[in-house]
């Protein structure tokens, strides 16, 4: 039997309300790592502004703009 057949069989055999305290931890441990990509990829960000800031592989103003608009957005979509 595989591990997902087992959780799942486990999951069954729960009462009601602890079904939906496994459900609210799921979602703990899946916005955790999305809150470490998060901040794995704005670490990333920073670096790459402190190396090339104000060189020729500097993001011109709108497009760096675009980029924060949208990571901005990712944010409030994974809340």
């Amino acid at each position: 039997m595989i591990a997902e057949d087992k959780l799942i069989q486990k999951i069954n055999a729960l009462p009601p309300n602890k079904i939906d305290e496994v459900i609210d931890f799921v979602d703990f441990l899946a916005g955790r790592d999305a809150a470490s990509l998060r901040a794995e990829r704005t670490a990333e960000i920073a670096a790459f502004a402190a190396e090339f800031g104000r060189t020729e592989f500097d993001l011109d103003e709108e497009l760096e703009a675009a980029g924060v608009e949208c990571l901005l957005s990712m944010d409030e979509a994974l809340k």
